[in-house]
């Protein structure tokens, strides 16, 4: 049977029709059935070399293709990523920025409100050496531990507010040392 099968693989191979094939397979006492069979075979037998040839053909096309386009995809995400990062880079330094205007805008209130206490306390100053003779404020300068103390309180205050400011802290900790800083620095500013 393999013997027919590789004659009628060769008579194929060489172009024979069906008919050509079956009517020498007849010639040698094969029914037109089992030629037909034989035929089926053999055709079956060259489809799977063929299949087999083309996988063989194919594979390394395929494989090339999917490396190249792996490599493709890896660049496309590359630059994806990058991209991104720039994206979310460029939102988060104009967030920051906004939040160090806005607290630099809220210094700059504070600045002016312990401007205008401090004049405010100038003026009641004048105001009481006008009303008391100066024998009664001292003829001589006394050392004023009070302005030591009010330094020191108003550059505490300062120090809360900035690490208040450049973030260290955050959330309700945040707002409690710019309440903190307000409290040493005004209560620095009645000491002077």
């Amino acid at each position: 049977m393999t013997d027919l099968v590789a004659l009628v693989r060769s008579m194929l191979d060489s172009g024979a029709s069906a008919d050509e094939i079956i009517s020498t397979l007849k010639e040698m006492g094969v029914s037109e059935e089992d030629a037909k069979r034989i035929i089926l075979l053999a055709n079956r037998e060259i489809l799977l070399a063929l299949k087999n040839e083309l996988r063989n053909i194919a594979r390394p096309v395929v494989e090339e293709v999917v490396e190249e386009t792996k490599k493709e995809l890896e660049r496309e995400i590359r630059k994806i990523i990058e991209r991104e990062a720039t994206t979310i880079n460029r939102a988060l330094m104009k967030t920051l920025r906004k939040e160090v205007g806005k607290y630099l805008t809220e210094l700059t209130h504070l600045e002016e409100r312990v401007d205008l206490i401090d004049r405010r306390l100038m003026d009641v100053e004048k105001e009481v050496y006008k009303k008391r003779p100066v024998k009664e404020i001292g003829s001589r300068p006394k050392p004023n531990y009070n302005k030591f103390i009010s330094a020191a309180l108003i550059g505490a205050g300062i120090g809360a507010g900035a690490a208040a400011y450049f973030g260290l802290f955050s959330g309700t900790m945040k707002l409690l040392l710019v309440i903190a800083a307000l409290v040493l620095i005004l209560g620095g500013l009645f000491l002077v």
